[in-house]
Formats: structure tokens, C-alpha cells, sequence
């Protein structure tokens, strides 16, 4: 993205009614989830700018991930709480490896967490303590 179109997204998101109802209905699954409860901590994936950041921290802490380096770095206020998530391509292209290398070397780890998605990883990751909150 670019940071003139961040600009524009941020300011349609704040404005457009399918935006207003597309938060609605996923904090409405949330709270059937989390009920009352609060100090959850909250993974969203594709976050973009955090602009959902806002709403999420009424459960506890909300932190995103984004492969996108523009919207990362226009996030402002949630610069901190969001991680860039590289795609297959930019890893390869890091690595040196081809995509679908990247691509088969991701579905063994997948397979051997018993993970059908990276989202289902990091859950996982989270739950046997591979990963530390923070860390």
C-alpha cells in the first residue's frame, strides 16, 4: 500500500457504513466468545494499520500482524503492537530459495503441529508455549 492510500483507507474506515457493520459483527462473535470477560489477549491477522485496534482493546490487549511494510510503518499509535508478516515470495527472496521451497518447508511445520492454516500455527505456538506473548 501506499502511504497516500493508507491516508484514504483510514479516513473510509472511519466513515463508510460497511465498515461501521463489518466491526459490529465481528465484535459481536467476539463477545460470544470472550463473554464478560476481559484482559484477553487478541491476535488480528491482517490487521493493516490497527484501525480495528481500537474496538479489540475493550476485551484486553490487541496486537496484528500485516505483511504489508507501508501500512506497518503508517500505523501510528499501534506501530509497536503490530508485526510485519512477510509473504512466501519476500521470505524466499530473503532466503534465497524459490517460493514454492518456502511454501513446502511451511506445510511440513504445519504438518507437524497438526495446524491446517498459519493462524491455527501461532494458536498453537500460543497454547504449548512456543511462543511467549511479548517475546
Amino acid at each position: 500500500m501506499q502511504s497516500d492510500y493508507i491516508t484514504a483507507y483510514s479516513d473510509l474506515y472511519r466513515r463508510h457504513w460497511w465498515w461501521r457493520v463489518r466491526e459490529e459483527i465481528l465484535l459481536k462473535e467476539v463477545r460470544q466468545i470472550l463473554g464478560h470477560r476481559t484482559g484477553a489477549r487478541i491476535l488480528d491477522i491482517g490487521c493493516g494499520a490497527g484501525l480495528f485496534f481500537d474496538a479489540l482493546e475493550v476485551f484486553g490487549h490487541a496486537e496484528g500482524v500485516e505483511s504489508d511494510r507501508i501500512a506497518v510503518e503508517q500505523s501510528g499509535r499501534w506501530r509497536n503492537r503490530i508485526h510485519l508478516g512477510d509473504l512466501d515470495t519476500e521470505i524466499g527472496r530473503d532466503l534465497f530459495v524459490a517460493e514454492a521451497t518456502v511454501k513446502t518447508h511451511v506445510g511440513r511445520i504445519l504438518a507437524k503441529l497438526g495446524a491446517r492454516d498459519r493462524v491455527q500455527a501461532v494458536v498453537v505456538a500460543y497454547e504449548t508455549g512456543l511462543v511467549r506473548p511479548g517475546a
